[in-house]
């Protein structure tokens, strides 16, 4: 009798058979794909660590001292990404000319550098709720050039200098206006009729009332809403001016290595809005100091001793980081003798702003405040002096928690700052 085989079990088919068969009869393409998913998934589900750069799967919680809560952040990014995206005229080619260019001119005899970084605020956020209109700043005759310490970013969120100097040169003198901005006529002029009006095409001015009053003109509420800015509170406009404007240049950033860590492990913020960016936030590594920037002088010394002492006192020396900032080389080397003992102290060399030695450098001789400012701005908390303009701009880019000190015959006076 002739077994026919129907009633043996059949032997499983060995997986190179399998993928034989499927060859013949599917051609290349499927098993193609097949392979290529294996490899996928195994790769996806590899142990492998993914690099600490990379990506964070949930952003960190925001710092116990910090004004920005997680919502907050959310909302800036969304702020800027909407600037980014909308505020388009400081791109225009060389070969034309911009519908309207504000111009922020330096005055010569007032050109100190917080008064410059509120202008500069101003004169952008202005330019920016006006429809069509480009934003440059000129210095005037000092030798001080801006553009060697700070940048936009991303680039073409302003004019350049040069820009700024050949839209003025070439634009019919008629269509020059230079005028004073105070506060109220911020709040309270309908700008673009009047520059219809007069055929307007160049504006400029060596003063520029508060941002403020930006935030309550009828007339620029529209602009407001397409960029989500009228959310914001009056600090955070400033913030969001500084993330645009104010941004270490790769100069700037040579001189700010030694301190990278205080910074907060990073020498510049990401450039990216995604919030699981690991760069727009303080590195692991540093993310257990206390890092405070302090301003101050002489007169101030025993009330910033006595702040920093209660603040530093239960933490061991090593976790608590003071950089210190003050306007003479005298009291900054003073506050540094003094605070050496509770605190890890760092300030700037001479050799920045506080020497006539340069090397040949003129960047030297004016970088100090943008080196402070810088390094203010990024620190966890802030103490410093009650009326001190420098201060409370780095306290607005920072936006933590701040103490400010005064004293006078009965002693030591702090308060919060309340200016958001």
């Amino acid at each position: 009798m002739i077994d026919s085989g129907k009633d043996k079990p059949k032997r499983p088919l060995s997986l190179s058979t399998t993928m034989m068969r499927v060859f013949r009869s599917k051609g290349w393409v499927f098993p193609l794909l097949s392979v290529l998913a294996v490899i996928y998934f195994v790769l996806f589900f590899s142990s492998s660590p993914i690099p600490e750069n990379t990506i964070l799967e949930t952003p960190p919680p925001p710092h116990p001292l910090s004004r920005l809560t997680q919502e907050r952040r959310a909302l800036l990014a969304s702020v800027l990404a909407h600037i980014r995206i909308g505020y388009v005229a400081n791109r225009t080619p060389d070969t034309d000319t911009p519908p309207l260019v504000v111009i922020y001119r330096c005055k010569e005899t007032k050109c100190e550098f917080a008064l410059n970084l509120k202008a500069i605020s101003t004169a952008y956020l202005f330019a920016m709720l006006q429809e069509g209109a480009a934003m440059g700043f000129l210095m005037g005759n000092i030798p001080l050039q801006w553009e060697w310490y700070f940048e936009p970013v991303p680039r073409y969120m302003a004019l350049s200098t040069q820009q700024t100097s050949m839209y003025r040169e070439r634009a019919n003198p008629e269509t020059i206006y230079s005028m004073e901005i105070s506060t109220q006529v911020l709040a309270n002029t309908d700008f673009a009729s009047q520059f219809r009006s007069k055929q307007v095409r160049i504006l400029e001015a060596t003063h520029w009332g508060r941002w403020t009053a930006l935030k309550t003109s009828q007339w620029m509420k529209p602009m407001r809403g397409k960029y989500r800015i009228d959310e914001l509170s009056e600090s955070e406009w400033f913030w969001v001016a500084s993330r645009l404007l104010f941004n270490p240049t790769d100069w700037l950033l040579e001189q700010l290595k030694p301190f990278e860590m205080l910074l907060g492990g990073h020498l510049r913020w990401s450039d990216s809005l995604a919030l699981h960016d690991p760069t727009s936030y303080i590195a692991p590594s540093v993310s257990r100091w206390l890092r405070i920037g302090l301003r101050g002088d002489s007169i101030l010394k025993s009330c910033l001793v006595q702040q920093i002492e209660s603040l530093c006192g239960n933490i061991p020396k090593n976790m608590c980081h003071v950089f210190v900032s003050s306007s003479t080389a005298g009291d900054l080397h003073d506050l540094l003798k003094t605070l050496k003992a509770y605190a890890t102290v760092y300030v700037l060399p001479d050799a920045f702003g506080f020497s006539s030695s340069t090397n040949g450098d003129q960047r030297m001789l004016y970088v100090r405040p943008f080196l402070e400012w810088t390094i203010l701005s990024r620190m966890d908390r802030l103490l410093g002096p009650l009326n001190d303009e420098f201060f409370q701009s780095s306290a607005w880019a920072a936006q933590v928690h701040t103490d400010l000190v005064s004293v006078n015959h009965m002693g030591c006076h702090f308060k919060v700052l309340e200016s958001w």
